[in-house]
């Protein structure tokens, strides 16, 4: 069995990457320096899933990053 870390926490990807063994994959991800939500992984998620030579899963849709565009946006103040 793969096991998908797409949408969880950080806490639940501590746990899986602690406590299973088997191959793991992450299906649709951004980066959290983009997309800076917990359902997006980290830099050091990102290397922990390299080293068990997990399959990265990248997701480029405009609406999965509008957080980024709503922080960029003039007229919300940042």
């Amino acid at each position: 069995m793969i096991l998908d870390v797409t949408h969880l926490t950080d806490e639940g990807f501590k746990q899986v990457m602690d406590l299973y063994n088997g191959p793991v994959w992450a299906s649709h991800h951004n980066v959290r320096k983009i997309v800076p939500t917990q359902r997006q992984l980290t830099d050091e998620q990102i290397k922990l899933l390299i080293e068990r030579g997990a399959v990265i899963g990248g997701m480029l849709d405009c609406w999965a990053m509008i957080i980024v565009l709503l922080i960029w946006c003039p007229t919300h103040g940042n």
